[in-house]
């Protein structure tokens, strides 16, 4: 699914079908630099998405295969129970109302937040 078609688009809507998941640093673009195509499992859940403002756009997906450890490194995620610290460091590429790109409507720039 090219990336303009997404602008706007509820994510509770798009079926697991239509994502096609590329993982590593290595992967640039499918011609420029082939790697293994994974797909998800089952679709997305967006507990707190709200599609007006993008607040609540983070998900975790299920793939419907391992990742072989030469793409890419696991992150650890905690047990259900276990205390966690009070700080914590997520990155990621998308969306931000308060740091619009004028240059590409979709994606905005890579943040820590």
């Amino acid at each position: 699914m090219d990336p303009e078609e997404l602008y706007g688009v509820a994510y509770e809507e798009i079926r697991p079908e239509n994502f096609k998941v590329y993982v590593g640093s290595e992967y640039l673009h499918p011609q420029l630099s082939p790697q293994q195509v994974h797909r998800i499992s089952k679709p997305p859940q967006f507990e707190n998405y709200n599609p007006c403002s993008y607040l609540g756009d983070i998900a975790i997906i299920e793939l419907d295969k391992d990742i072989s450890p030469m793409e890419a490194s696991p992150i650890c995620l905690p047990q259900k129970d276990e205390k966690l610290a009070k700080t914590f460091t997520a990155i990621g590429y998308g969306i931000d109302p308060n740091h619009p790109n004028p240059k590409n409507k979709v994606l905005n720039w890579l943040q820590a937040v």
